[in-house]
């Protein structure tokens, strides 16, 4: 079993949630009475229904991918013979994509700063917030979550003990 590393979203509000939930909901609602209509109103099916019905099945899947990254989203890096990244939805996952460890690099790139409410004794009152950026000698990419800098730290530290990282 290979070493993983997870990058886990901060939970959305619970109201944002659940309306990307109920919009997901009202998407199904709406194709099942598009498909029932027909047969409750004695009318023909015609491709207007077909037209909506996909318009809100992409939505569906839009809004329904929204909530689950929103509610268990994480992005995890697998320490295997090379780095494998991967977006992880619960119930949707990403193509995973590696990078060959012999080139592979790694980088902080802060975003904001953020104040805390309750500093630890050896931190100041601001956090920096930012991602990850690495890649390998053919392509680069970046992680999509923010977190502070002392747990990414830690990733790229965990990163150069395992493939010791070219910088």
């Amino acid at each position: 079993m290979h070493h993983q590393i997870r990058i886990n979203t901060r939970k959305t509000p619970f109201l944002g949630r659940a309306i990307l939930f109920l919009i997901s909901l009202g998407c199904i609602l709406g194709i099942l009475a598009i498909l029932i209509s027909p047969l409750v109103f004695n009318e023909r099916f015609h491709a207007g229904y077909l037209f909506l019905m996909a318009i809100l099945a992409v939505l569906f899947r839009y809004m329904i991918r929204h909530f689950l990254w929103n509610t268990y989203g994480a992005e995890v890096l697998t320490l295997g013979e090379n780095l494998t990244y991967q977006a992880n939805y619960r119930y949707f996952k990403s193509k995973p994509e590696e990078f060959d460890s012999s080139t592979l690099y790694c980088h902080f790139i802060p975003v904001t700063e953020i104040k805390v409410s309750k500093p630890m004794l050896d931190q100041s009152d601001k956090m920096e917030l930012g991602y990850l950026q690495f890649g390998d000698a053919e392509r680069e990419w970046h992680t999509v979550l923010t977190q502070d800098e002392l747990f990414m730290q830690d990733v790229i530290d965990q990163l150069d003990n395992k493939y010791g990282l070219n910088t």
